[in-house]
């Protein structure tokens, strides 16, 4: 379809084309990984950028919204939907803006995780001590018990990124907390 031609076929043949250079698509999808991220690096610096005005807007906003608590009428509806996007051109905040980023990024992260699964040469390939085709329990029950490092290594990644996002998000609140928990 219009899909697998537009994305996934451009990135699945780019990866077979470094891979075939460098002899090793364990590395060519790391060098085709981190061109994506760099082709997005704009779009997502404009994205912590908009995150970071929020923050800086987020006592307003929370003084607008005590402001107006109890107020069910469509004038103070109205006026603190004015006053709110006063406060977003104050702090340059886009509504809408990160959204459009997302809807960016998301096709091409996922059209290249599909390239990955759609090419069949990196399953056959190895990186460093690690059969590329071979998930880590298939690998661990085979008793190749290197592959633990990977796991533990995945976990360990996790829980660095986990731990950033936390503390982060601390000054949202604690309903912030909880969502990141789950």
């Amino acid at each position: 379809g219009l899909w697998a031609q537009v994305f996934v076929m451009p990135i699945a043949w780019l990866i077979i084309k470094v891979g075939l250079l460098i002899k090793n698509y364990g590395i060519s999808v790391m060098i085709i990984g981190l061109l994506l991220r760099l082709i997005l690096m704009p779009l997502s610096a404009k994205t912590i950028k908009q995150s970071e005005n929020m923050k800086k807007a987020q006592p307003e906003i929370e003084k607008l919204e005590k402001k107006y608590k109890d107020k069910t009428d469509s004038e103070s509806m109205m006026a603190k939907s004015q006053e709110t996007m006063m406060v977003d051109q104050k702090y340059k905040i886009n509504p809408v803006g990160s959204c459009l980023v997302s809807f960016v990024q998301l096709p091409l992260l996922f059209a290249f995780f599909e390239a990955i699964n759609r090419t069949p040469a990196i399953f056959e390939d190895k990186f460093l001590l690690f059969e590329l085709g071979k998930t880590p329990w298939n690998a661990i029950m085979d008793g190749e018990y290197i592959y633990i490092l990977l796991v533990v290594l995945i976990f360990l990644a996790t829980l660095v990124s986990f731990r950033k996002t936390l503390q982060d998000q601390t000054s949202q609140g604690v309903n912030m907390k909880t969502t990141i928990y789950f």
